[in-house]
């Protein structure tokens, strides 16, 4: 069994761990309309004492593996929409509120994770981000060369943590609905700059419409 812990708002989650030097985590805030998904960037906050608890429920499960969604808008900015537009309003869809700047920057995660194998934590997987590829992205619409480059990133990330462990996470991506022409041209340059994912994933959803 693969418990998933991530979606729409593990990209704006922090991680409030010993060696981290983000700013203070708060609780996730009421909804704005800045954010498509309708929280601000670094609204909600992961604890040591619930990540413990979070593991330790899996571990004690027989056959339960856990997949977490790594924050993969940290460090980058919004700050191309005019003072009014309303983001969160899906009807809207201006491109400005998908237009984010600037690169993943690692500090955050890597305290999560250094914690995560100081504990002797067994994760099966680590997802970099949810949905922020492409026209297809809900959050973003990151390029597949700079999403390509941050996932890179984060795999020696990953690569370096674990160096010479057992039970390396697997690096997984890009967790987005299927646009093949990106999808192509992200795993060719993954591949070209750090051997690509280990697990390549994309999301089929149904609509209630349909369903009915």
């Amino acid at each position: 069994m693969f418990l998933r812990l991530g979606g729409s708002l593990c990209d704006f989650v922090r991680y409030d761990f010993p060696s981290s030097t983000t700013d203070a985590c708060r609780d996730f805030s009421d909804p704005t309309n800045s954010t498509r998904v309708g929280y601000d960037l670094g609204s909600g906050c992961l604890a040591p004492s619930r990540w413990d608890d979070l593991n330790n429920f899996c571990s004690n499960i027989e056959g339960c593996t856990l997949i977490f969604g790594i924050n993969a808008l940290y460090g980058r900015t919004n700050e191309t929409c005019a003072e009014g537009i309303n983001c969160h309003d899906d009807s809207n869809a201006n491109p400005c509120c998908t237009n984010w700047s600037g690169s993943w920057d690692p500090s955050n995660a890597e305290a999560l994770l250094r914690y995560t194998i100081e504990q002797g934590h067994e994760v099966y997987g680590l997802e970099f981000g949810n949905e922020l590829a492409g026209d297809s992205g809900i959050q973003a619409h990151l390029t597949a060369d700079v999403y390509a480059r941050d996932f890179c990133a984060f795999k020696g990330l990953v690569e370096e943590i674990w160096e010479g462990q057992e039970n390396v996470p697997r690096v997984i991506s890009p967790d987005n609905n299927l646009d093949a022409e990106w999808f192509g041209e992200f795993i060719k340059e993954t591949f070209e700059i750090c051997g690509g994912p280990d697990v390549v994933t994309w999301h089929q959803v149904r609509g209630l419409g349909a369903q009915r």
